[in-house]
């Protein structure tokens, strides 16, 4: 059986953790739907760095982990009782390489005390 499993971000991850989701956004943005507007946060970068900082340094941070290789990345906003998804990503060769990705929501397992 295919584990997917929320790791919270760890600091040595962090540069990669950014890059990941640029890369994915480009993708995202650029190639699966097509150049729709030429709004660049940064040159060649859909989601500037500075973006995906904010964010990180704004909530919780965790790798989407499938089977121990990290596969995406989710940020997310808490206030008490409430919470909301403030960025996710997948990175572009999960979704098309692996068949068990397509159901990763199915299995997430939270490791981060809450």
């Amino acid at each position: 059986m295919t584990d997917i499993i929320l790791l919270p971000l760890e600091a040595s991850d962090r540069d990669q953790f950014i890059l990941d989701n640029q890369e994915a956004f480009n993708y995202g943005a650029l190639v699966e739907f097509g150049l729709r507007d030429d709004h660049f946060e940064e040159p060649d970068e859909i989601i500037s760095r500075e973006t995906i900082e904010r964010s990180i340094d704004s909530g919780e941070a965790y790798r989407i982990m499938l089977d121990g290789q990290p596969v995406g990345g989710v940020i997310i906003k808490v206030d008490g009782d409430r919470g909301d998804l403030d960025l996710v990503m997948i990175r572009q060769i999960t979704i098309t390489s692996d068949s068990s990705a397509v159901n990763w929501r199915r299995r997430i397992h939270f490791q981060s005390g809450f």
